[in-house]
């Protein structure tokens, strides 16, 4: 499960309330100076364009107040969010630009135009035009938490830890008690080797919210990455104890009861991973008598039952890869017993990616199901080869 911790961590993330960015509407005075402008009735129109979700109608507004207005940095901000909306991000960056240049009245407004085009220069994947943006909103508001913040996450993208450190440093110092700030930091302590005050900052975050799964989740990744799977487990079950939701819960609690050899109750948080996530099931329409190769095609949350029939000290093997490295999917393997319950699952001990459940012996006689899914790792979406072993020629030499 190569890409595991990427897509926690990617999910922590997303489970971040952001701070409201300062979006603004322009007032109808000319920037706080109080001086008068032409048709502040224009302006208000395209407030209410832009409030209303109305944003070509918006767009058409502000254009038409700029014409009588051209040095009101507002409106060129608030007509940049609307090309936002409607997917014009070129456009959107050069208002920004405009807005920076003409009557900028505080540089908290300032720091806010900044982060917002380094965001839309992060949507397009511009990253050292993003991280130059951040810089200058942050030299212009020391205090603009939400620069702060974005400028670590991206400085942590980057592998550029002591740097984002003293971000995260610096966020502490300005809200203490936000726990997420201390998830972060231990995260960035942990790439950096810095066992102790990586779970010291974990150990703060739950303290100071003992409700939330981020932590725990969090501190649960870093005891895995250092083999401590008790201690891993014991979070990893608080977190879905709190969260029970989160599909890739399930998943990280299937490698780690993998690890700490509970092969059985892996299986079923793997199988409990891919109902979570299921976007599409298909149901093989016969039932395997012998040993097969196929190859199906996968996409996020698909899944394929495949029936075999199989009798009680018969060994079964099964292996699923990616049938192209161009598209690396990442497989995963579950096999249902004769009850519709998980038996045995597995991730990557094929390499690769690969999923490889090798000479499973079936417990009792009657039909089994192969589940083939997506371990969320690797190519969204792509075929994967399937090899089917029922240990038929060893059956038939005992015979």
């Amino acid at each position: 499960m190569r890409q595991l911790k990427f897509i926690i961590i990617l999910l922590l993330l997303l489970m971040v309330t952001t701070p409201a960015l300062a979006q603004q509407t322009a007032s109808t005075s000319g920037q706080g100076t109080g001086s008068p402008v032409a048709l502040p009735e224009l302006l208000q129109r395209a407030n209410e364009a832009y409030a209303a979700g109305d944003d070509k109608q918006a767009i058409i507004d502000y254009s038409l107040f700029i014409l009588l207005n051209p040095t009101f940095s507002q409106a060129y901000y608030n007509r940049a969010l609307s090309y936002e909306a409607t997917g014009d991000l070129n456009q959107a960056i050069q208002d920004l630009g405009r807005a920076l240049n003409y009557n900028v009245p505080s540089p908290e407004y300032a720091a806010s135009i900044l982060l917002v085009r380094a965001q839309m220069y992060l949507n397009q994947n511009n990253l050292q035009a993003a991280l130059t943006d951040l810089n200058a909103s942050i030299d212009a508001d020391p205090q603009a938490i939400d620069s702060i913040s974005l400028r670590a996450q991206l400085l942590s993208f980057l592998e550029r830890y002591p740097a984002a450190l003293s971000d995260y440093d610096r966020l502490i110092e300005l809200e203490p008690d936000e726990p997420v700030h201390y998830v972060d930091r231990g995260f960035t302590h942990a790439q950096l080797g810095n066992v102790d005050d990586a779970l010291g900052d974990y150990s703060r975050a739950i303290d100071l919210d003992p409700d939330d799964a981020r932590p725990y989740v969090s501190r649960a990744i870093f005891y895995s990455s250092l083999e401590a799977f008790n201690e891993a487990l014991t979070d990893i079950n608080n977190a879905i104890e709190i969260n029970p939701d989160i599909g890739e819960f399930y998943l990280l609690r299937g490698s780690i009861k993998t690890s700490v050899d509970q092969p059985a109750e892996a299986a079923d948080d793997y199988f409990h991973w891919l109902t979570l996530n299921r976007t599409q099931e298909f149901q093989a329409q016969t039932t395997l008598t012998d040993n097969q190769i196929f190859t199906v095609e996968m996409g996020p949350g698909w899944i394929y039952n495949i029936p075999f029939n199989a009798s009680e000290g018969q060994t079964v093997s099964i292996a699923a890869r990616a049938a192209s490295e161009q598209t690396p999917v990442d497989p995963l393997l579950v096999i249902l017993g004769v009850n519709g319950s998980p038996v045995i699952a597995d991730d990557d001990s094929g390499g690769n990616l690969a999923a490889f459940i090798r000479d499973y012996t079936i417990p009792e006689d009657g039909e089994y199901t192969i589940v083939v899914g997506h371990a969320a790792g690797g190519a969204p979406q792509g075929n994967i080869d399937v090899r089917v072993d029922l240990g038929l020629a060893a059956l038939a030499t005992e015979d």
